[in-house]
């Protein structure tokens, strides 16, 4: 299995780099807003790239991704599948979640951390279209607890 790395660490032979999956202008502005920039961020809006960055916030996903993880996903995708983490709108705000299950044009949304999680349990079933972004880095596997 291959493990991903970010900008700026040495790469072993059975790594694959974060800018691998990304086009060269993908690549600056994503370098540029993780070191902060506010230009990045402006080009990112711009150019209309299919990149979501986004930084986790609560205790809902927790082990798999912490308070403060920075995730990065795209907003096109061709199949969503339950375990498939994903960022939704829901009453006005993002919420990163994974797929619980799915039934034609609704998913049912879970947190990895069901005591501290906000998800479909409380809210119900969703629509599909408010799935804004499927999550690839940091790869997450289901919690085994």
């Amino acid at each position: 299995m291959k493990s991903l790395k970010f900008f700026g660490q040495p790469r072993k032979n059975n790594e694959t780099l974060v800018q691998d999956f990304l086009p060269y202008h993908a690549r600056r502005v994503l370098r540029g807003l993780l070191s902060g920039s506010q230009t990045a961020v402006s080009r990112l809006r711009t150019l209309k790239i299919p990149v979501v960055v986004r930084r986790v916030v609560g205790h809902s996903m927790v082990p798999v991704l912490p308070p403060g993880t920075l995730v990065v996903g795209v907003r096109y995708f061709r199949s969503l599948r339950p375990g498939h983490v994903v960022v939704v709108t829901h009453e006005g705000k993002e919420k990163v979640k994974r797929i619980d299950q799915i039934d034609e044009n609704k998913i049912y949304i879970l947190g990895d951390h069901p005591e501290t999680s906000t998800d479909s349990r409380h809210f119900g079933w969703l629509p599909l279209s408010s799935v804004k972004a499927r999550i690839l880095w940091p790869r997450t596997k289901r919690n085994p607890a």
